[in-house]
């Protein structure tokens, strides 16, 4: 357990670093939010202010992980920018080889490339789905109960990113 001031001492540095780098290490791609939760929590930090943030972020541009940003909302506001950390270099802008169904995220903590994993494996085990369908069915994949409209634009994307990479096509209503 450390204290706020504790947390942004240079002494710490190391201690910090062992700890972002078993979080990357277990949960990438990671949204830079659900990090700063685990990073806090783990060392007792219960308010995450700026220089703890400040901290976080020297710290990730200390280990020199790749980091993407990805916005899933519709205007593309600027305030809603999620910041995804990757562990693999080659790993970014490629679709991912696994997703989680946990349910344990937002949507938006949610990085295209995991969502598309899951909406390509629906859809060749389906033999093709119509696209309401598998946005629908890629949210329950990916653990959401509900199809909320965040919901449904993060699968859209990911279904979009898709088929934009040639993973999926799109004719006769279907996705194949």
């Amino acid at each position: 357990m450390l204290t706020a001031a504790q947390f942004v001492d240079p002494i710490n540095i190391d201690v910090l670093k062992q700890a972002v780098k078993a979080i990357v290490e277990a949960e990438a791609p990671v949204c830079v939010e659900v990090l700063t939760d685990r990073l806090c929590e783990a060392c007792g930090i219960k308010r995450k202010t700026p220089p703890v943030k400040e901290r976080i972020d020297y710290l990730l541009k200390l280990l020199k992980y790749p980091v993407t940003i990805q916005n899933i909302t519709l205007n593309k506001a600027p305030d809603c920018d999620r910041g995804f950390i990757w562990k693999d270099t080659r790993a970014p802008w490629r679709i991912a080889e696994t997703f989680r169904c946990d349910g344990d995220r937002e949507a938006d903590q949610v990085p295209v490339e995991e969502a598309a994993c899951a909406a390509i494996w629906l859809a060749r085990t389906q033999f093709g789905m119509p696209r309401d369908a598998l946005v629908s069915e890629t949210g329950k994949a990916l653990g959401f109960k509900t199809s909320t409209p965040k919901v449904k634009l993060m699968c859209e994307n990911a279904i979009e990113y898709a088929v934009g990479l040639g993973e999926l096509t799109e004719g006769d209503h279907m996705i194949k």
